[in-house]
């Protein structure tokens, strides 16, 4: 049952890989990127995302889900004098476990 989707698509591409790659380090192949200019096209990246997600009953939730959700954001800031600093941030959501 374990996979990684990429749910920025519709409908979501499945059973991805993950890949060491020297210069930029882990990477999900085959992963939707998406070129964003504001906070509103950041928040609707994760709309799309929250809508493809996989969800279920279960004995806790009516509707729970039943993945963990990784959205990564890459932010590049173009300076005056022409130099570019780069950052990058990781957004986590992970499956409640009740049998911890």
């Amino acid at each position: 049952n374990e996979g990684i989707n990429d749910i920025l698509c519709k409908p979501p591409n499945t059973n991805l890989r993950i890949r060491e790659f020297p210069k930029i380090g882990m990477q999900v192949v085959g992963a939707t990127e998406k070129y964003v200019t504001s906070p509103e096209d950041i928040f609707k990246c994760l709309s799309v995302g929250t809508s493809n997600r996989a969800v279920a009953s279960t004995n806790q939730n009516e509707r729970s889900s039943r993945s963990h959700t990784v959205f990564v954001l890459n932010v590049e800031q173009k300076l005056l004098d022409g130099s570019t600093k780069n950052s990058r941030l990781n957004l986590v959501d992970l499956v409640f476990s009740s049998h911890i």
